[in-house]
């Protein structure tokens, strides 16, 4: 059951990869333990890597984490840091109901899972499917697949009457970029 209140709810994506002595694991327990400190409840894939370090630096801070998982990738149970486990089918599912439930979302690096997720979520609110979240980029990793696709995309309006029209404003403008930890919390908690 997803806690009901009004804690915001904050989703990390990145690569399940890094272990505890890399860089990027240290950035996403620090930010984990950062959000947590300020009251979020820390939503992620549930498994190792980014995932891990932040559900573990949110639970070192005192705060609820949440673990979307999916029975595809054969992994029993998710890491120990991980309060509340919602289990899902396949990919899809699984990060459809990260965008459900997220009010903000942190990109950090990753492979090609964390750009399915980064690309959906983008895609769901370029196209108004959700409403309008925040979305963090940390650190330069995604700059390129942002500016890449905002020479193609354009922000498209849905009236409920009329077929989809372009508003005229680059869609990369529905996505912003953190270098460190504290623009980050700005942006999530005093905008």
């Amino acid at each position: 059951m997803i806690l009901m209140n009004t804690k915001p709810k904050v989703v990390i994506f990145g690569s399940f990869r890094p272990c505890s002595d890399d860089i990027l694991y240290k950035e996403a327990y620090e930010l984990g333990f950062r959000l947590g400190k300020c009251g979020a409840i820390v939503i992620n894939g549930g498994y190792g890597g980014v995932m891990e370090a932040s559900s573990r630096g949110a639970r070192d801070a005192g705060a609820h984490t949440i673990g979307v998982t999916t029975k595809i990738f054969g992994i029993p149970k998710p890491n120990k840091w991980v309060c509340e486990e919602i289990k899902c089918n396949g990919i899809v599912d699984r990060i459809e109901k990260m965008l459900c439930i997220g009010d903000s979302f942190i990109v950090m690096k990753g492979g090609t899972g964390t750009l399915a997720e980064l690309a959906l979520l983008w895609e769901y609110v370029n196209k108004k499917l959700i409403p309008q979240k925040k979305i963090i980029c940390y650190g330069d990793f995604w700059k390129p697949v942002v500016q890449t696709l905002s020479k193609e995309s354009m922000i498209l309006s849905i009236d409920p009457i009329d077929q989809p029209h372009v508003e005229g404003s680059s869609c990369d403008k529905l996505i912003k970029f953190a270098y460190s930890i504290d623009e980050v919390i700005d942006f999530i908690f005093k905008d």
